[in-house]
């Protein structure tokens, strides 16, 4: 089955981290969390998800977690 969808090349620009960090995401941890688990600083985080959302071409976190979902970059 080949799907069509324009954002589907968007998938391959998030990196091992950039994924890792959606998971955290998408479990609920804020970014102080996620930066702590990391050993990054919350500024760090925050970088990464704007540059996430440019990736993704979403809006928020929420449809990030949304696209994450849709495209099998997160499982239930």
């Amino acid at each position: 089955m080949e799907n069509n969808d324009p954002f589907i090349p968007t998938i391959m620009g998030l990196n091992e981290k950039e994924n890792y960090i959606l998971e955290l995401i998408a479990e609920g941890l804020t970014s102080e969390e996620i930066a702590e688990k990391l050993e990054i600083t919350s500024r760090n985080v925050q970088t990464y998800k704007k540059h996430m959302l440019n990736k993704t071409k979403t809006r928020n976190m929420a449809s990030m977690v949304a696209f994450g979902f849709k495209y099998g970059l997160l499982k239930l």
